[in-house]
C-alpha cells in the first residue's frame, strides 16, 4: 500500500552513479533514471502501462547487455531503452516518496539475479 506519488523498484548498476528502474502502482506508470552526483536525469519519463496492476504483487526485470536495456513488467517487455555511462555497478531495491510524513508499506520476494547466456 503507499500513498499518492510513492514509488519503487530496482536500481542496478550503482556505483559511480545508478540506474532506478521504478514504477508507481497507483498510477500505473512506470520510469527510468539515471542519478550521478545527486542529479537526476530521465532516461525514459513517466508512461502509462496497463501491465501494471496497483492491487496486486508487480515483477519488474532489467536485461543489461552492454549498453541496450530491455525492461520488463509482470513478464512481458514494455520497454527499452540505450546508454553507455555505466558499465558495471551493484544490483538494489528502492523506494521513494514523494510528500514527507506518508507511509509506503512494501514486500520484495523472489529477487533473482541471472547472467545472460551465451550463445
Amino acid at each position: 500500500s503507499s500513498p499518492e506519488n510513492a514509488c519503487y523498484g530496482l536500481s542496478f548498476r550503482s556505483g559511480e552513479g545508478v540506474y532506478f528502474y521504478s514504477i508507481d502502482a497507483e498510477a500505473r506508470r512506470y520510469s527510468v533514471i539515471h542519478i550521478s552526483d545527486f542529479v537526476k536525469q530521465y532516461l525514459l519519463d513517466w508512461k502509462f502501462s496497463p501491465r501494471i496492476d496497483p492491487a496486486a504483487p508487480n515483477q519488474l526485470a532489467v536485461l543489461a547487455l552492454g549498453s541496450h536495456y530491455t525492461l520488463f513488467l509482470n513478464g512481458a517487455v514494455v520497454d527499452s531503452f540505450e546508454d553507455d555511462r555505466l558499465t558495471e555497478g551493484r544490483l538494489g531495491l528502492g523506494f521513494k516518496i514523494e510528500d514527507g510524513g506518508k507511509y509506503l508499506e512494501l514486500e520484495f520476494d523472489n529477487f533473482e539475479i541471472r547472467a545472460p547466456r551465451a550463445e
